[in-house]
């Protein structure tokens, strides 16, 4: 399939393109004010989305790509939704940013899975802990026909040459649900000695879909060829044994 790219100057991601875009699948205003203000935002700091921006349209489908800075979470999940027409993709999202209001109002009105796995450091913090499954959730989301998106490396990894190991939940709701992968690599311009920053510019790179393994065995093997994928479209090596760097954190 033909590589397209877009960029801010495209006529979609202009002031008037965000804010005249019509978002028919979200039926509330504050949604779809959220999501055009986020994708305003967004604007100044993704410079460029390049390779098979089709994909994108497709559902259930599990999206997977590197993790580097906060602005990630906030901004991605507005943008894609954005260039979906409104279709949200549930990101997956680490429950300490719900302990932030605005930051919680905003995870909420993304369709965020909360991820509740890591305790908070600071112990009184931990009486807000959700409970339950993020993975049963996503994996219900997808059986509904909805797509997921999460992080594989599993935390931010601020070391601009290297991946984390990561781990094997998108390999595993892939063979649990016979959903693709649909991997994109983030790359940061400019940046060539770490750490990066919440406040680098990016450039997203889609790359082809990966189809889920037929063998549940293969969980393993499904991990390493994610994780190669990524690593392949981010610009960053990866090695099964990998532990990121001094920049990993």
């Amino acid at each position: 399939m033909q590589a397209t790219m877009l960029s801010p100057l495209h006529t979609s991601l202009t002031w008037r393109g965000i804010w005249s875009r019509e978002l028919v699948d979200l039926s509330l205003p504050v949604d779809r004010w959220v999501c055009k203000s986020l994708c305003w935002l967004a604007k100044n700091w993704i410079v460029e989305i390049e390779g098979n921006l089709d994909a994108l349209q497709n559902d259930p489908q599990i999206l997977v790509m590197n993790h580097s800075n906060r602005l990630e979470t906030l901004l991605l999940p507005a943008v894609f939704c954005f260039l979906r027409h409104g279709r949200r993709v549930h990101f997956m999202a680490d429950w300490h940013l719900s302990l932030v209001p605005l930051l919680r109002g905003i995870l909420m009105r993304n369709g965020a899975i909360v991820v509740s796995s890591k305790p908070h450091r600071i112990q009184w913090l931990n009486r807000f802990r959700p409970q339950g499954s993020a993975y049963k959730v996503a994996q219900d989301r997808l059986q509904n026909g909805r797509s997921v998106a999460l992080f594989p490396e599993g935390k931010m990894n601020r070391n601009p040459h290297q991946l984390l190991k990561g781990r094997q939940g998108a390999a595993f709701l892939a063979c649990q649900t016979g959903c693709p992968i649909l991997p994109i690599g983030i790359q940061f311009p400019g940046i060539h000695a770490g750490p990066i920053g919440d406040f680098n510019r990016m450039r997203l790179h889609i790359g082809p879909s990966l189809p889920a393994p037929q063998d549940p065995t293969q969980l393993n093997s499904h991990h390493q060829a994610i994780m190669t994928r990524i690593s392949e479209l981010s610009g960053k090596s990866w090695h099964p044994n990998s532990q990121g760097g001094v920049h990993a954190g």
